[in-house]
């Protein structure tokens, strides 16, 4: 297992044009050490970065770490612009599995299940962009609260829309919530 704050298998930072495809990330943790919080356990791509794309990988068993406020087992973003396709994303912490904080691009084709995360996929704040959720199957854990959680601030509204995507709940949880300056439209 890696211990690193940010990316425990793979840490991308202010990366423009990155390609990562065709990996098998597994197992690692996303943490600087006991009690502190990690992000993107499998993946993180952060720090204005842009044109990137993700896709056609395996993320499997990967945590942001074992605390509160870890975020992005699977995948974290933070100010990027990338596409993110046709992988498969499978962990089971706290928190959430995918956590797509101020980005922008498509994220579809991709198949995310949640174990214990509260969120399967979270959209926090947003670039000018707005969000595209298209063609994903999102399905939730026994622990799972909403398989979709859009919210932003006042300065980062986000604008989400899903289109053609399969929401699968666990009988409790919540398909998708919009909450604060979060606005989704939804398309079947």
């Amino acid at each position: 297992w890696q211990n690193a704050g940010q990316g425990g298998g793979l840490a991308l930072s202010g990366c423009s044009g990155a390609r990562v495809a065709g990996n098998r990330i597994v197992a690692n943790t996303a943490s600087l050490g006991t009690g502190l919080s990690g992000w993107g356990g499998g993946i993180s791509l952060e720090d204005r970065g842009s044109g990137g794309t993700i896709e056609d990988n395996v993320l499997v068993g990967n945590r942001a770490s074992p605390v509160a406020w870890s975020m992005g087992n699977s995948l974290y973003t933070w100010y990027q612009s990338a596409d993110v396709r046709r992988n498969f994303m499978s962990s089971d912490s706290i928190e959430s599995a995918v956590l797509l904080g101020f980005f922008s691009g498509a994220f579809e084709a991709n198949t995310v299940r949640a174990g214990g995360e509260r969120v399967v996929v979270h959209l926090f704040n947003a670039l000018e962009d707005g969000v595209t959720l298209d063609n994903n199957a999102l399905v939730a854990g026994p622990g799972t609260e909403w398989v979709v959680n859009v919210d932003g601030y006042v300065e980062h509204p986000v604008q989400a829309t899903l289109r053609h995507n399969t929401i699968v709940g666990n009988g409790t949880s919540v398909g998708v919530r919009a909450e604060d300056y979060g606005n989704a439209t939804l398309t079947n």
